[in-house]
């Protein structure tokens, strides 16, 4: 089922930080899917979304990419595929600092 995570973050820390620059708002989407590098060329191929980076972004239990902001909404859609619970914090940094909007 459809589920939305709010944070603003704690003072210091990556999201906090994030929030603090940029303002709140809807940063992402994320779409579960079975293999995200295969949705990923998928996507590309018929010129769906452009990524910020060539390839997935992994973790142990984690793997998921980002768009680069949807010209028409400005949102940043995720493709993701998990096998655990939680974020993987260098994930999350690398989400932080591909997807900065430039000012």
């Amino acid at each position: 089922p459809p589920e939305i995570f709010v944070s603003d973050g704690l003072a210091g820390s990556i999201v906090g930080d994030w929030v603090e620059e940029y303002g709140p708002g809807v940063h992402h989407i994320a779409y579960q899917v079975e293999d995200v590098k295969a949705k990923m060329d998928e996507w590309m191929n018929a010129g769906y979304a452009e990524f910020y980076s060539e390839r997935p972004l992994e973790c142990e239990g984690l793997i998921q990419v980002f768009t680069k902001p949807s010209e028409l909404t400005g949102v940043i859609y995720e493709l993701i595929n998990r096998s655990g619970d939680g974020f993987c914090e260098k994930n999350v940094k690398g989400l932080m600092e591909s997807t900065k909007v430039k000012k």
